[in-house]
C-alpha cells in the first residue's frame, strides 16, 4: 500500500481521504482494510468526529497541555495505540471535527508521531482514513473528467492529476473547515460515486443472505447443543445408580 501510494516505508502513516454520500462504503472500507490486513495485525478504530466539534474535544482524543484541566486523562488514541500499534483509524465526517484537531493531526501525518505528557505515540505503522459526504458531486464529476484522460481507471485514480483537481476543490470549499495545508498532506483521495439503484438492490442482497447464514449457522449451534444435551441426559439415565449401604 505504501508502495502504491509512492511515499517513504517508516516515515508517516499511509493517509486517504474518502468522499461520497452516505451509504456508499465509506467507513465499510476502512473496515474491511483492517479485515484484509489482520495477518499483520491491524485492528479497525472508528472516530466519530461528531463528537469532537468543540475545541475542548481535542484533549479527549489527542490530550492536554500539562497544567491544563484533564491532563492526566489518557486520550483515546493514545490508549489505542498502546493496545495495538498498527491500526486502521477511520476520522468518520472529519469536517464536523473541530479546525484545532485536524491541525493536531498535522503532526501525525507529517511525522507519523504524537506527544502526550512525556510520552510519544507511534502512528508510523497505522494507516488513517478520513471521510467526508461534503462537494461529493463536484468531485465525482472532476474524477471522471480525469478518467477520460486515461487508458485504464487506474492510472486514472493514482495519477496527480486527480490529486490536484480534488485538493482545489478542498481548498476552494468554504464547506470544510480544514486548514488549507492538510490537504497537501494527503497521500490520496478516494472519492465514491453515487449509488444507483441497482447498487442498493445487490446491498440488500447481500445483507440478506448474511443474514440468512447468520441464522443458519445459529440454528446448527442451537441443535448441536440439544444433541450433546440429550446424549448426556440418556447416558446418566442408563448407568446403575449407586447403592447406599446402610
Amino acid at each position: 500500500l505504501k508502495s502504491w501510494s509512492r511515499i517513504p516505508i517508516h516515515t508517516q502513516p499511509l493517509n486517504f481521504f474518502a468522499v461520497g454520500t452516505s451509504g456508499v462504503g465509506k467507513t465499510f472500507t476502512a473496515e474491511q482494510l483492517a479485515d484484509a490486513l489482520k495477518p499483520n495485525g491491524h485492528r479497525s478504530v472508528i472516530f466519530s468526529m461528531t463528537e469532537y466539534s468543540r475545541e475542548s474535544d481535542l484533549a479527549k482524543l489527542i490530550g492536554s497541555a500539562p497544567g491544563y484541566a484533564g491532563a492526566q486523562n489518557r486520550p483515546e488514541l493514545f490508549s489505542r495505540i498502546a493496545a495495538c500499534r498498527r491500526l486502521v483509524i477511520c476520522f468518520d465526517e472529519i469536517e464536523k471535527a473541530h479546525p484545532l484537531i485536524m491541525r493536531t493531526l498535522m503532526q501525525l501525518l507529517d511525522k507519523g508521531r504524537l506527544s502526550w505528557n512525556g510520552e510519544n505515540g507511534d502512528f508510523r505503522d497505522c494507516i488513517i482514513l478520513f471521510t467526508s459526504n461534503l462537494e461529493q458531486e463536484k468531485m465525482v464529476e472532476a474524477k471522471n473528467i480525469v478518467i477520460k484522460k486515461f487508458k485504464s481507471q487506474v492510472e486514472a485514480l493514482r495519477s496527480n492529476e486527480l490529486k490536484k483537481s480534488i485538493t482545489d476543490i478542498c481548498c476552494s470549499s468554504k464547506s470544510f473547515q480544514i486548514p488549507i495545508e492538510v490537504w497537501g498532506r494527503i497521500n490520496r483521495f478516494l472519492v465514491y460515486n453515487p449509488l444507483q439503484a441497482k447498487d442498493v438492490i445487490e446491498v440488500a442482497i447481500q445483507e440478506c443472505c448474511l443474514f440468512v447464514k447468520n441464522i443458519y449457522l445459529f440454528m446448527r449451534i442451537i441443535m448441536h447443543l440439544a444433541a450433546a444435551g440429550r446424549r448426556d441426559y440418556t447416558s446418566k439415565e442408563s448407568s446403575p445408580k449407586s447403592s447406599i449401604i446402610s
